[in-house]
């Protein structure tokens, strides 16, 4: 019983000194404090971004509402596309719509880092809204301009896709976090 009690109490002191030093450092650094909720809840949006991705859900349904939105558009702007379920059948290549191709990870990090960085998730769902709907849109014009630069030969496929569209969508997401938690709310972290 002696050990456990020792290992309890050096428990107790070591919570102690970190919360003591916490303090100090929050009181000499205050943004330092408004940061750690921040962090935790970054931290748990990506545990349950993680837990998405584990559970695999069947996108299917959405991949083939995406195929038929993205022919269609393609073919008013004077394509010649056919669609096979999520494959978009173009003039010179195939193009399936996969998961990632709904831009639902971009949805995900917006919303994450909305969440960590307001006190009420529900306070902001104008923000959620706004920011998704404007995510949706934009990634939908990812797709029709890395299919319609693909066709033309203009860039390679993975350069569109990769480096423009990934990493734009990276800057958009952050963009979009940041105007419209500063125009909408005056309620942060």
């Amino acid at each position: 019983m002696e050990l456990k009690e020792e290992i309890s109490k050096k428990i107790h002191e070591a919570i102690d000194g970190f919360r003591a030093e916490y303090g100090e450092a929050v009181n000499e650094h205050p943004k330092l404090g408004a940061m750690i909720p921040f962090i935790g809840k970054m931290f748990l949006a990506g545990l349950i971004f993680r837990g998405i991705l584990f559970l695999s859900p069947n996108t299917y349904f959405l991949q083939q509402h995406l195929a038929e939105i993205i022919s269609y558009i393609m073919n008013l702007l004077g394509g010649s596309y056919q669609l096979q379920n999520a494959l978009i059948i173009g003039p010179k290549s195939n193009y399936l719509i996969t998961r990632d191709c709904l831009g639902w990870k971009s949805i995900a990090a917006f919303i994450g880092l909305i969440f960590a960085s307001t006190s009420n998730l529900r306070k902001h769902l104008n923000v959620v809204l706004i920011g998704s709907t404007v995510l949706i849109i934009l990634n939908v014009v990812r797709v029709i301009t890395t299919i319609w630069l693909s066709e033309l030969g203009v860039i390679s496929f993975d350069i569109i896709h990769t480096f423009l569209w990934r990493w734009g969508m990276t800057v958009v997401v952050f963009l979009l976090w940041f105007f419209l938690l500063r125009r909408y709310s005056d309620d942060l972290l």
